[in-house]
């Protein structure tokens, strides 16, 4: 119980049922101050996660970071492993040294037979099916049961929908939807996103956010456009290190 207390006390909300299972597949993982991992984390790959930030379950596979602000309902998904398409066939039959097919002896044969080559077949495989590690954008919200594939990138701002299917890189604040997810439309106009990015809302202090009327984004950016002028302050919350061994590193 100590370590659940540690992250709590350091502003890191994590459930103890996802401790018991925590899996970040040998990644140090950074929180910042004001985060959340509720539901059933199965699997956490995340090299970084930012303030504000909350998500409610999944599996999270080769992700670098995901920004501030972001809501994360149950069951995404991300980076599931991609099968190379132009080998003789889609099978790990060729390349895998898994525990697949563990009692079966013609397997087993097989796999004994042709150990020198599995190391070159799974090379050859990782090249084909190579990419980018995930990124998703400040302020993001992903709704339940989205997959998002290897190597996208999500815009600050972005809306991805419920049983959305992220096969392509997401523009700023572009709410996307459908399989495979294809823009809807944007949440507000080319100028207005053009200011919030310059902006960037999400590094500011909280003291900067006082007394926004946030439901009023016009007035909402002038005023922090004013406030900035002023006062250039920037959000620096406290950060903390979870190590796939479960260790906290300050």
């Amino acid at each position: 119980m100590g370590i659940i207390h540690e992250l709590r006390n350091e502003g890191v909300w994590i459930t103890m049922g996802n401790l018991n299972r925590w899996t970040s597949k040998g990644k140090t993982v950074t929180f910042e101050e004001a985060t959340e991992l509720n539901g059933e984390v199965k699997v956490f790959e995340v090299d970084f996660v930012g303030a504000f930030t909350y998500i409610n379950g999944g599996s999270f596979f080769d992700i670098k970071s995901i920004g501030r602000y972001c809501s994360i309902a149950f069951g995404c998904f991300t980076a599931p492993a991609e099968h190379p398409i132009t080998f003789l066939s889609t099978s790990p039959f060729q390349y895998s040294y898994e525990n697949r097919w563990p009692t079966s002896d013609l397997w087993n044969t097989y796999k004994e037979r042709n150990k020198n080559s599995f190391g070159r077949n799974l090379k050859n495989r990782l090249d084909v099916v190579a990419k980018k590690s995930i990124v998703i954008g400040n302020d993001v919200w992903i709704g339940q049961n989205v997959t998002i594939l290897r190597g996208v990138t999500i815009g600050n701002g972005a809306v991805l929908a419920s049983n959305t299917v992220i096969t392509k890189d997401v523009p700023d604040y572009a709410i996307i939807g459908g399989i495979p997810g294809k823009l809807i439309k944007y949440r507000f106009s080319e100028e207005i996103i053009e200011k919030l990015l310059k902006l960037r809302w999400w590094d500011l202090s909280l003291e900067l956010l006082d007394d926004t009327p946030f439901e009023n984004i016009e007035k909402s950016i002038e005023i922090l456009e004013e406030k900035k002028k002023i006062n250039n302050k920037m959000l620096n919350p406290n950060k903390i290190k979870l190590t796939s061994k479960l260790q906290i590193v300050k």
